[in-house]
């Protein structure tokens, strides 16, 4: 069964605030410096990067 567009995003919030909490930024500002190359590749922010794009296409995707 397909899950919902809202439960997708529900799942990837809960994601995206792991990582905020983890580096004590927002996923906007971390996209932002992510996309700037002022963090570098590891292998997390890659995760973090996707995640957040995924994220924003399914929220303007529901609007």
């Amino acid at each position: 069964m397909q899950k919902s567009v809202e439960t997708n995003l529900e799942e990837l919030q809960r994601d995206l605030l792991e990582f905020e909490q983890q580096y004590g930024l927002s996923s906007e500002e971390f996209y932002r410096q992510f996309q700037a190359g002022d963090l570098g590749d590891r292998m997390d922010f890659i995760e973090w990067a996707s995640m957040f794009q995924m994220h924003q296409n399914l929220r303007d995707e529901n609007k």
